[in-house]
């Protein structure tokens, strides 16, 4: 199974070239609001929806590979896993499409967003649901059981891990380079319990993540957009229900909780006492500002990434 990292990255490097090239036909271009570092005004015109790289290597590599360990692969469980990717990178998609070829920065509204991407956590909330209704406890072990609380608590962590992950893409290779550390916990965990599906979908993404790094990393040639950002939290999303590994987020995804948390501060400070904490937020914006270094700083999230990941394997007691 360890190999589907490889073969995810093969096809990811494979097909970037003509992502690229076929989002630059379709006129698919960042749009950039004059705000914060002046720096991203020159990534005006960058083609979107590179999201699509990682997306069809994920799935391609899941299918393949099942068909070589159906005997570790349960086929439902792995077309929730798709599901919950695909769904949230379609909210993204429309949000991309409206940028780009809308030219409106802003893509959908938030009401629109929050009316999607609810919907689908229901659907993904209820479904696990009906399976079971616990959760594993971090580091004391055991799990909870949340009964009728379950799907409404589930569809919270749900959206608020969407679009936390949507917030961290805002530098070169942050998002994606992040997210590789991440999804290193969620197959650990798979494999620990035995789900090979996790375990595939996982190092699939991993392998997708570090293709689409060769044309997403400073400077970027094509950014993963809202298709891309919301895909890899709908992953987190549905990697952790199926593990009921939900918990875990705000600790091996320390950075996604880091990144939501900054906004709500700033905004909050800001309402109160009209200043504001930050330089800049979402928090990778405010370094930016100080540092002057966009690749600094994603490594330095990288840097932080791993020691959370490492943090999450460590409080796992399955």
């Amino acid at each position: 199974m360890a190999s589907s990292i490889l073969v995810s990255f093969i096809i990811a490097a494979l097909i970037g070239p003509y992502v690229i090239k076929v989002v630059k036909k379709l006129g698919m271009g960042q749009t950039e609001r004059n705000v914060g570092a002046v720096v991203h005004l020159e990534k005006e015109g960058t083609p979107i929806m590179g999201g699509f790289i990682f997306i069809i290597s994920t799935l391609l590599v899941s299918c393949i590979y099942y068909i070589f360990f159906k005997d570790k692969v349960d086929l439902l469980n792995l077309f929730l896993l798709s599901m919950s990717m695909i769904s949230f990178s379609i909210i993204g998609f429309l949000d991309d499409y409206i940028k780009g070829k809308k030219e409106r920065n802003l893509g959908l509204n938030e009401k629109q967003k929050l009316v999607l991407q609810f919907a689908f956590a229901f659907l993904l909330a209820f479904y696990q649901f009906k399976k079971s209704d616990s959760l594993m406890l971090p580091f004391i072990g055991g799990e909870i059981s949340l009964g009728l609380f379950f799907t409404p608590f589930i569809m919270v962590v749900i959206v608020g891990t969407v679009n936390s992950a949507n917030l961290l893409d805002g530098l070169d290779g942050l998002a994606s380079s992040v997210s590789v550390f991440f999804f290193v916990f969620t197959a650990y965990v798979g494999y620990k319990q035995g789900l090979g599906e996790v375990v595939i979908f996982s190092l699939a993404l991993i392998g997708g993540l570090l293709g689409f790094l060769l044309y997403n990393k400073y400077p970027a040639k094509i950014f993963m957009g809202d298709t891309g950002s919301m895909a890899i939290g709908g992953a987190i999303a549905g990697l952790c229900l199926l593990t009921e590994s939900s918990l875990f987020i705000p600790i091996a995804g320390f950075i996604y909780l880091f990144e939501a948390l900054s906004v709500i501060l700033q905004v909050w400070y800001y309402k109160k006492h009209k200043k504001r904490i930050f330089l800049m937020s979402p928090i990778h914006y405010h370094f930016q500002k100080k540092w002057d270094n966009e690749k600094k700083v994603v490594l330095f999230f990288v840097i932080i990434q791993i020691m959370t990941s490492i943090l999450g394997i460590i409080g796992y007691k399955g």
